[in-house]
């Protein structure tokens, strides 16, 4: 290896990352740049040898990120094969020696890109970025992460000679754009290395070990208060370990912690279940009596804290705490397998500690690559299983472990957290890949008041440089906190456009008015997400069809930062019909969320010109705890914005951060769509708001419920084709109600889907051989008079089963959704509807129907009772039904007299 001189301030600051533990970033530009890996890594090692720091507990050496081309197959094979020629021929110069050693000497760990979710709960020294241009901000976060405190974040830019080039860098958040998309923008670079030059522990050198002109000084940081502050939590977990008594199971436990919080979360939860050792007899023949203890308390724990705490850990340690207590099946749920490998893998440690030998007392189940479970053998049978979220409330554990509480669907998580048994909870309260802040402080609350809070990395020190990088990077740091409406009022408030450009360009002023506005719409966008993405900063800053709308108060928002609503818009459709043709023939549409994409794939003959017209699709609205009736405010404003109601005066020449809507001169788009859950609520809302369901997903999302996709036409359009193909998508559900999946949606859900009672007005009515042909296919009009003689004869209690008029309702009731029948739906249109939905649409058995329809209202009537007063309210739908079928059967009589005489 040649002989470099290295500058002092890279040196330097390895040392300080080594010392405060703390990581160091080194972005490396030129066209040598990953040649220069083996001598960083012999650089890091040398001064953590220096320092007298061994290797860290279960981190590994390198680990080495690519694209799709293998750098071993570059670095390892062919040199390895070109060096042992040199050797034979005895020409081998020092720098090949030098990165034969390199690699066969030091375990790197090759990994994908796409296989990143594959480092979830390890550890390395050193990171290397390789193709750094097609880096994803989930994988990035993700890489940051793995990095021990004191290791090297190595970023290689080999395509690049300066920096300048990183910043006008274009990546792409998704597919190349079509339609109102014309080129991505370059906002995400810009703020990707604005970002990185305020990081205090990053480098910026050129491949030949000098630092880049250009750019900031290197200023080395002073490690002096960091090393106080590891030097306390070192001090204060010795503390925690010295406490307990010697070789106890909280002892034994406290070994595996790597920070104080950690540890007085599992000796804290030992205590609270009932497993402290104060009364431990040093057998396990008093599971029973254990078992009996922790379930008279039915206690809930919560272990609360950011991303890379380690919940997981403590919550493996617990099992393997609960095994040893004798608990007999002990169920650990989370919203999928790979959220539990770290508990998992830490529970094996866990028992190792407390005296289990792996193969010996416990075997590990493994399905494919994913560790589902402990069966532990020693003595009585336990196992610790993972158990489906959906399927965790109904199982007889004596302990649920819940890994990421909070992003489990609303649905599956009121069932476990419900559970009879004692249970701990895990919650990421900042980072990615967690729920945002509304579901996580609605968790917390049903929770209790018993949690532990970890807010201490376990990986690095406080304060780490590179973690406080990729936060501000992808605004992961936005809490939104509940804010007071005082004397403010809707009206007060006015609907304005975000100037992205400025929004997103302050990365290296991280106390700046415009990242602080970021932090909070971010955090508030995300705050009703079930999982955090990383990329939605990247998708805002590149997307060249996004927009983003708030609704504040003009006269004190540059004082308070109060941001009462955000709404997130993506300006779609104006697509080439060429394009569409071709994307609906070769099915590509088909997994596409977007409007044009959805009403042309599903109503092609109906609204072919659809994807030519331009619309705007709301991805996200969300408002500040506090403010939440200020969003229809912001809506109104909206659809008002785009239909051209807001006059436009005249456009200020340069709008910083803010522009008033009614300042500007909106796009020129022929309809507004609402992307959102088909819930009662939700459907509601935008209802008022004008718009109306053309689109349900046709099996339910991550969440546990259908997405529903709701438009409304703007603008001065003759033909009003957004009310046909609504009318045309209430036809389509009504038929497909009866099916297993669609059965299962809430009847208020149906309801407000099929825009009831509304659509039960008698549009067009029916002729006389249409009505016979549909009702009593292949029959004719004596056939017509005896089901109708059927149905008198049940509404009279001439026959008191429903079952024998069950095969003639859901035809009466497809008409009447349909609008072909004039129905008079009495003094309770709401609950005719409803019984209209539970039998004749849905066709739910009487029981289940009248525990829909009057269960759910009256929930302490008997059952009984419920099948006696859905029996009468049965009839009177019935007679609905048939009055209507008359009244239509005499109006075309009326129609064609000279025809019925003839007859």
């Amino acid at each position: 290896m040649a002989t470099v001189v290295v500058p002092n301030e890279i040196i330097d600051l390895i040392d300080y990352g080594i010392a405060s533990n703390q990581r160091s970033v080194f972005v490396v530009v030129g066209a040598k740049a990953e040649t220069q890996i083996q001598r960083m890594y012999a650089l890091y090692t040398k001064q953590k040898g220096a320092a007298r720091r061994g290797t860290v507990r279960g981190a590994r050496e390198i680990l080495w990120c690519y694209l799709d081309s293998n750098p071993i197959s570059r670095f390892s094979v062919q040199l390895r094969r070109n060096i042992k020629k040199k050797r034979f021929r005895a020409e081998q110069s020092a720098d090949d020696a030098s990165l034969s050693t390199f690699l066969a000497q030091n375990h790197i760990e090759f990994m994908k890109y796409s296989d990143m979710k594959r480092t979830e709960g390890k550890t390395y020294e050193m990171l290397v970025l390789s193709s750094f241009d097609s880096i994803s901000p989930d994988t990035l976060a993700r890489a940051v992460e793995t990095v021990t405190g004191g290791g090297i974040i190595f970023i290689a830019l080999d395509k690049m000679t300066a920096l300048r080039q990183l910043e006008d860098l274009v990546n792409g958040p998704g597919p190349e754009p079509v339609g109102h998309a014309t080129e991505l923008k370059d906002r995400y670079s810009s703020r990707f290395t604005r970002s990185l030059l305020a990081c205090p522990t990053a480098a910026f050198i050129t491949d030949e070990w000098s630092v880049l002109s250009g750019v900031r000084p290197l200023v080395v940081p002073d490690a002096t208060a960091s090393i106080e502050a590891a030097s306390k939590r070192r001090n204060a977990l010795t503390a925690i370990k010295a406490a307990q008594q010697v070789e106890s199971m909280s002892a034994l436990l406290c070994g595996l912690c790597a920070t104080p919080c950690q540890a007085r979360a599992v000796t804290g939860a030992i205590a609270a279940l009932g497993w402290d050792d104060d009364d431990e007899k040093g057998t396990e023949m008093e599971g029973k009596d254990k078992k009996k203890k922790a379930k008279a308390k039915h206690p809930r724990l919560c272990l609360a804290g950011p991303r890379g705490r380690g919940k997981g850990v403590a919550l493996g340690l617990l099992s393997a705490a609960a095994v040893k207590r004798g608990l007999g099946f002990v169920a650990i749920t989370a919203p999928s397998p790979a959220a539990v490998q770290t508990a998992l893998l830490f529970a094996k440690k866990g028992l190792e500690a407390l005296g289990y030998a792996e193969h010996t007392n416990f075997t590990a189940t493994v399905e494919g690559t994913i560790v589902t479970g402990l069966a532990v053998s020693a003595g009585t049978a336990q196992t610790v299983a993972f158990v489906p979220a959906d399927k965790a409330g109904r199982v007889d554990a004596e302990l649920v472990l819940v890994a990421e509480a909070a992003s489990i669907p609303q649905i599956s998580r009121t069932s476990v957290l419900s559970s009879d048994a004692p249970l701990i909870a895990t919650m990421t309260t900042a980072g990615y890949h967690t729920a945002g802040s509304t579901h996580v402080s609605s968790t917390m609350q049903f929770m209790g008041p018993t949690v532990f809070e970890l807010q201490t990395p376990a990986r690095f020190n406080e304060g780490d440089g590179a973690e406080r990088w990729v936060s501000k990077l992808l605004a992961l740091e936005g809490p939104v906190v509940a804010a007071a409406k005082a004397e403010l009022t809707p009206d007060q408030c006015s609907l304005f456009e975000v100037n992205l450009d400025t929004l997103l360009k302050a990365a290296d002023r991280p106390n700046s008015v415009t990242e602080v506005a970021l932090a909070t719409v971010m955090g508030l966008l995300r705050s009703y997400d079930l999982t955090i993405c990383p990329t939605d900063v990247q998708q805002l800053a590149d997307g060249p069809t996004e927009r983003l709308f708030i609704l504040v108060d003009p006269r004190s928002f540059k004082k308070t930062l109060t941001v009462p609503v955000a709404i997130r818009v993506s300006l779609e459709g104006a697509i080439r019909r060429g394009y569409r043709s071709t994307m609906l023939s070769d099915n590509k549409a088909d997994n596409d969320e977007s409007v044009p994409y959805q009403v042309g794939s599903t109503y092609r003959e109906m609204a072919d010109g659809f994807s030519l017209l331009s619309g705007a699709r709301v991805l996200r609205l969300a408002s500040t705890p506090g403010f939440e009736g200020f969003e229809k405010r912001a809506v109104d404003q909206l659809i008002a914005f785009y239909s051209g109601d807001l006059k436009c005066e005249v456009r200020p020449e340069s709008a910083e951060l803010l522009s008033p809507c009614s300042a500007i001169e909106p796009e020129d788009i022929s309809w507004v769509a609402a992307t959102t859950d088909a819930t009662e609520p939700d459907l509601c809302f935008w209802r008022e708001a004008g718009l109306k369901p053309v689109f349900l997903t046709p099996l339910p999302q991550s969440t546990g419920v259908h997405g529903v996709t709701m438009i409304a036409q703007v603008g001065s359009g003759a033909v009003q084709w957004a009310e046909k193909i609504a009318v045309e998508f209430r036809h389509r559900l009504a038929a497909t109600l009866a099916t297993p999946v669609l059965r299962q949606l809430p009847l208020e859900t149906v309801y407000r889907l099929m825009d009831m009672p509304e659509s039960l007005k008698c549009a067009e009515p029916i002729k006389r051989a249409d009505l016979i042909a549909h009702f009593t296919p292949g029959g004719d009009a004596t056939d017509f008079g005896r089901d109708i003689a059927r149905l008198r004869s049940y509404t009279a209690e001439l026959v008191h089963s429903y079952q024998s008029v069950a095969d003639l309702v859901p035809q009466a009731a497809s008409l009447a959704t349909c609008g072909r029948l004039t129905l008079d739906l009495g003094p309770e249109p709401h609950t005719m509807c409803c019984v209209l939905v539970a039998l004749g649409l849905q066709q739910h058995d009487f029981e289940d129907a009248a525990q829909l329809v009057v269960g759910l209202r009256a929930p302490k009537t008997r059952p009984e009772e419920r099948v006696s007063v859905l029996r009468s309210k049965a009839k009177a739908m019935v007679k609905m039904l048939v009055d209507g079928l008359d009244e239509e059967t005499r109006k075309a009589a009326a129609t064609a007299p000279e025809k019925r005489a003839c007859e």
